[in-house]
């Protein structure tokens, strides 16, 4: 069970910025409501406690399991509570455009499973979409990008 999450957004700025951004720890945990205790313990791994909006504090996990810098990477991060756990998996691809830009093309799955899954389908999918909106838009706040 889960929702897959899938969309595509033009930046100004080339792949090579938005790339670094995009796998930047620290941008990723400003993006995720009710994250504490965030730890990089490598510029691949990291970890954090994360209250859900609609449930208990999970202990997550992030790690970046694939990196093509700077066209395509994808990030797995998984969480454990009492009773349940969430599992993210995302991916961008990032295509240069005509004028200098960034072209990107981005897919996130997202599953709950025990109590957690309780949730729905029907439920997480405009939470997941409202979360992708919020990295992009701190995506363009990070590299000074309108976005087109």
């Amino acid at each position: 069970m889960g929702v897959q999450i899938n969309g595509s957004h033009t930046f100004t700025a080339p792949p090579e910025t938005v790339f670094a951004a995009l796998v930047d720890p620290e941008l990723i945990a400003s993006t995720v409501p009710g994250v504490h205790d965030f730890h990089v313990e490598s510029p691949n791994h990291w970890r954090g406690n994360v209250r859900l909006p609609v449930g208990p504090k999970v202990a997550f996990t992030f790690e970046l399991v694939e990196r093509v810098d700077p066209s395509r990477a994808r990030l797995l991060a998984k969480g454990k509570t009492f009773g349940g756990s969430v599992q993210v998996d995302t991916a961008f691809d990032l295509q240069p455009t005509a004028g200098g830009g960034t072209l990107m093309h981005y897919t996130a799955h997202v599953a709950l499973t025990g109590l957690l899954g309780r949730l729905g389908d029907g439920a997480l999918k405009p939470i997941g979409e409202h979360q992708v909106s919020g990295v992009i838009r701190a995506l363009e706040r990070r590299i000074g990008d309108r976005g087109r």
